[in-house]
């Protein structure tokens, strides 16, 4: 009876130390695995970017993540090889270092 007991109770501490981390990990709001499945294709318009993101690599992913945000709040991913999107970085660094000055 008593191995019953103990192996219950070592069960129930490890169900209990398990949920506990999950609630704090999804508490903190953190990804663990990179957003971007795929990224767009093709060039999309300044005109029609709502805002940017950028997510650099770490342990959750092993590569920077572009994301944009439509004027239709849709959420694009951007492949960050091709120099349009480097270019389209450069241009929202600039844009946040003029409003920093201000």
């Amino acid at each position: 009876m008593t191995g019953k007991f103990v192996f219950a109770l070592l069960a129930v501490m490890i169900l209990t130390a398990t949920v506990s981390e999950a609630a704090s990990i999804s508490k903190a709001n953190i990804q663990l695995r990179c957003r971007c499945i795929s990224t767009h294709p093709k060039r999309i318009a300044r005109k029609h970017i709502k805002s940017v993101e950028v997510i650099f690599k770490g342990p959750h992913c092993s590569l920077d993540e572009v994301i944009v945000t439509l004027q239709d709040n849709k959420e694009v991913c951007l492949d960050t090889t091709k120099d349009w999107v480097q270019e389209l970085i450069e241009k929202y660094k600039k844009i946040i270092e003029k409003n920093n000055q201000m």
